[in-house]
């Protein structure tokens, strides 16, 4: 059995040079260069995905009814990856990066829209909701901690997109009353 080696202080000697010591050992070599390969060729049609919805589809569709649906996407993506686990889950949900592409500035766009002297706190607090990526990272692993799966830990952000298709379809409707509309008519009307 090895024991490891307590380091001698430092004597004010230089130790020898290092031998060649490579930064990936062999073995992890080819899966390393696999990985990396795979990120990037995944990036490359999801910066086209962006750059698609942004100069394409949201010419023709309206922004929070894209959200909606591709939230719901997510969703069934998700769901997928829950109901299958495994290499279909597992495509799964790197395909559901392809439907966030437009979530955060979506999100931003609508939740500032018509907020009128309100809109510098309505960013702020905007903003500062990026802290929930942060919380929710450790819900999943709670969850999976739980329930020994990885799959059922695939609930929390499920129930994340739920939410971001209920703002999407209904949440991001301006509510306006009728006292409102009619006082915003007479400003421009010249009769207040």
């Amino acid at each position: 059995m090895h024991t490891p080696s307590i380091p001698k202080e430092d004597t004010g000697t230089q130790s020898p040079p290092r031998a060649n010591v490579p930064l990936i050992d062999s073995r992890y070599r080819a899966p390393f260069v696999m990985v990396t390969a795979l990120f990037f060729l995944w990036a490359m049609p999801n910066n086209l995905n962006d750059v698609l919805i942004r100069q394409f589809l949201m010419w023709y569709i309206s922004p929070n009814i894209l959200m909606g649906t591709f939230a719901l996407t997510n969703v069934l993506l998700l769901a997928v990856a829950i109901t299958k686990p495994g290499w279909i889950g597992l495509w799964a949900i790197m395909a559901t990066s392809f439907c966030m592409s437009l979530m955060y500035p979506t999100i931003f766009a609508l939740g500032l829209k018509q907020l009128g002297p309100n809109t510098t706190l309505g960013a702020s607090i905007l903003v500062m909701a990026i802290i929930g990526g942060a919380v929710l990272t450790p819900a999943v692993g709670w969850v999976a901690e739980r329930t020994h799966s990885m799959a059922d830990a695939f609930l929390v952000p499920l129930l994340c997109y739920l939410v971001v298709a209920w703002f999407a379809f209904l949440g991001s409707r301006i509510r306006v009353s009728q006292a409102d509309v009619l006082h915003q008519e007479n400003l421009h009307s010249g009769t207040i």
